[in-house]
Parts: C-alpha cells; sequence; structure tokens
C-alpha cells in the first residue's frame, strides 16, 4: 500500500479490533509563520512524506538558518546540524512512528509543516 499525503489536507485512520473500530481524523492546517501580509501555504515542503529513515527539504540549504524537530505538542526532540542541513538529509533513526512537526528558520522568517514517521 502506497500513501502520497503531499497534497492532502486532511488525514482519516482507522483502527480496527475485535470489538470496535476507532476512527482519527487530522486536519492539517499549514501555512507561513510570521508577517500576516506574507501569510502563504507550504505544501511539499518536506519528502519523502511520510518518511521512513530520513527527510529532504524543497528550500535551498543554503537560506536555511536551522531546522528543528517537534512533538505535535510543540516539544523539540531533535535540532540538525549544520552538516544535515547542508547534505539536505535529516535522520529520523531513533524517532518513533507519528505525526511531528518540523520548524525550519529561513532567513528572517520561521515556517512550520508536519511529517509523517512510519520506520
Amino acid at each position: 500500500m502506497t500513501l502520497d499525503l503531499c497534497n492532502q489536507d486532511s488525514l482519516n485512520i482507522y483502527i480496527q479490533n475485535e470489538f470496535d473500530t476507532i476512527t482519527y481524523h487530522i486536519n492539517f492546517n499549514l501555512q507561513y509563520v510570521g508577517t500576516h501580509s506574507n501569510i502563504q501555504k507550504m505544501k511539499n515542503l518536506v519528502f519523502p512524506n511520510p518518511s521512513g529513515d530520513l527527510f529532504h527539504l524543497s528550500i535551498p540549504p543554503n537560506n536555511i538558518k536551522s531546522v528543528s524537530l517537534l512533538t505535535i505538542n510543540g516539544h523539540e526532540i531533535k535540532t540538525y546540524n549544520h552538516q544535515s542541513i547542508d547534505n539536505n538529509n535529516y535522520s529520523l533513526s531513533y524517532i518513533k512512528n507519528g505525526i511531528y512537526l518540523i520548524k525550519i528558520d529561513v532567513e528572517e522568517d520561521n515556517y512550520y509543516t508536519y511529517l509523517i514517521v512510519n520506520n
């Protein structure tokens, strides 16, 4: 089974056991975080998505100051070093399956997007 979630704004997850089916519906609101006059949607910023071992960004590395991986609650769990940024290879080793936020500091702006980790 292949999932292409890059152009989706929502995700339905169905978990079934012998007694019941649990349905989760997750809406994504991907947007630029900064001044109101510069709001823009950021899709296809992270690829592949879902990711396994690593992910890449569609922003040129020379424009990126820092990249951080956050829990869905906003807690920072990993900050990537300049070698990762320069090579555009962001490792997901030791990261559990789930939905995460990625914070990207670009020049004077911050971008947030989501990443689904499925090792």
